[in-house]
């Protein structure tokens, strides 16, 4: 009886650890870089090129749908500069309603760039992130070898983000 116990303890603890081991250290996503997504937020998509060239400084520009193709909104520090069909103007960046597309994505990317109170497990060549933003808990998936950003869900909101061409920039 002893034995099975004991076997049983060994089995549940050789168990506890394969369990464990899915877990994965910090990536480190503060980098600069250029990567397009494809967004689908309930009924709407689009298609956005998204540079990061540096903390908290993006240059956005969407390509669909056409009548959005051409919007280029540029984030650097507190202002946003904001460019459509030849209007152009300057606004607080802090006025940009937080459930925007495109405040969403930024600040996700930001946040998972600093990695605050994030979680990561690997799994299948794949390395998911959860965190949260404005109490919106979210979930970046990177590929494993390259930690290129492959998607990005956020249930509350509705949000699904396919990245393509990621590409890292000196």
């Amino acid at each position: 009886m002893k034995k099975i116990i004991s076997l049983l303890i060994c089995l549940v603890l050789i168990f506890a650890f394969c369990g464990c081991s899915k877990k994965t250290d910090p990536v480190d996503m503060n980098r600069i870089y250029s990567v397009d997504a494809e967004v689908k937020m309930g009924d709407f998509s689009a298609n956005v090129g998204l540079n990061r060239l540096g903390n908290g400084a993006w240059d956005i520009s969407f390509t669909k749908p056409d009548n959005l193709k051409g919007l280029a909104i540029t984030y650097q520090n507190d202002k946003a500069d904001v460019s459509f069909n030849g209007l152009n103007f300057s606004i607080n960046r802090e006025d940009i309603p937080v459930n925007a597309i495109v405040s969403t994505l930024t600040n996700v990317l930001e946040n998972a760039a600093y990695g605050r109170e994030l979680s990561f497990t690997k799994k299948d060549g794949k390395i998911t992130v959860k965190g949260k933003v404005e109490d919106t808990d979210y979930v970046l998936t990177l590929d494993e070898k390259t930690n290129s950003l492959l998607e990005l869900d956020i249930k509350k909101q509705n949000l699904h983000v396919t990245f393509s061409g990621y590409k890292l920039m000196t």
